[in-house]
């Protein structure tokens, strides 16, 4: 018989490199061939569906174990990756990005920098 977690667990630790590599091969394409403006539609694109599944895995780990700190904290990176794919379309586009998009951007990195302190924190406290 095999073992077939040994096999998966190999999979999806290759998976998300791959796509981080594929994710920066393409936008270096699109600077190089399509110029700034492919650039940021591109990189508008990737920001949002990574925000996407960011909000996704964020949501079902919380629903999980609401009281387990985990890092790093995803629905944070899921909403400033959302703000900064929102503020990318704006540049593509090039109308002027809105105060309401760069102030959720700003908020979403703090909120992801409190969050992060406050696991390590925990962690600390657990292994002390």
């Amino acid at each position: 018989m095999v073992d077939t977690t040994v096999r998966t667990s190999a999979w999806k630790g290759r998976l998300v490199p791959t796509l981080i590599v594929a994710g920066v091969v393409s936008l270096l394409l699109s600077l190089l061939l399509g110029g700034f403006v492919v650039y940021q539609w591109v990189l508008a694109s990737e920001a949002t569906l990574a925000s996407l599944v960011l909000f996704a895995f964020g949501i079902r780990d919380y629903r999980r174990d609401t009281r387990k700190s985990k890092w790093p904290p995803l629905l944070p990176l899921g909403v400033i990756g959302a703000s900064g794919g929102a503020k990318s379309f704006y540049v593509a586009t090039g109308k002027d990005t809105p105060l309401l998009v760069i102030v959720i951007l700003l908020a979403g990195v703090v909120w992801f920098t409190v969050s992060s302190w406050k696991i390590m924190r925990a962690r600390r406290r657990i292994t002390t």
